[in-house]
């Protein structure tokens, strides 16, 4: 299988936006929202992929404070970094050096990835929820 598509519902709108708004997030709002991202987190984790594009933008909110994580185009699977040898056309797109968000993506994960890629969603974690919590 060389393709994998993920269809999700229509969510009402990105962290992103809803931040930008007026909206009000009450506090156990904030802590719902948190809460949630690091489920998805976690399940992604456990599940050995790593996302490498976690920001405001690509995080989709409801009405309800429920989330949805979206945007795997740069996500990468942990499995042939941390045990057995990926072939050749794996090896290139496992570890690639360009990311798209600059500002937040970990700079720790292009060095030595087998150390480091389960950190690599924890910068991009601490500045949504510091931009939630603002």
């Amino acid at each position: 299988m060389k393709d994998a598509y993920l269809v999700i519902g229509k969510c009402d709108m990105d962290l992103k936006k809803l931040l930008k708004s007026n909206k009000y997030l009450q506090e156990v709002q904030c802590k719902s929202i948190i809460y949630d991202i690091l489920c998805g987190l976690n399940y992604l984790h456990k599940s050995h992929i790593c996302h490498r594009d976690l920001k405001p933008a690509n995080i989709l909110v409801n009405d309800d404070c429920t989330i949805e994580i979206c945007d795997f185009g740069l996500s990468r699977s942990l499995k042939n970094i941390q045990g057995s040898i990926p072939n050749e056309e794996e090896e290139k797109k496992e570890v690639t050096q360009h990311k798209v968000a600059y500002n937040i993506s970990s700079p720790t994960s292009p060095l030595s990835p087998e150390k480091h890629y389960n950190k690599s969603n924890r910068p991009s974690l601490k500045m949504s929820k510091s931009k939630i919590l603002a």
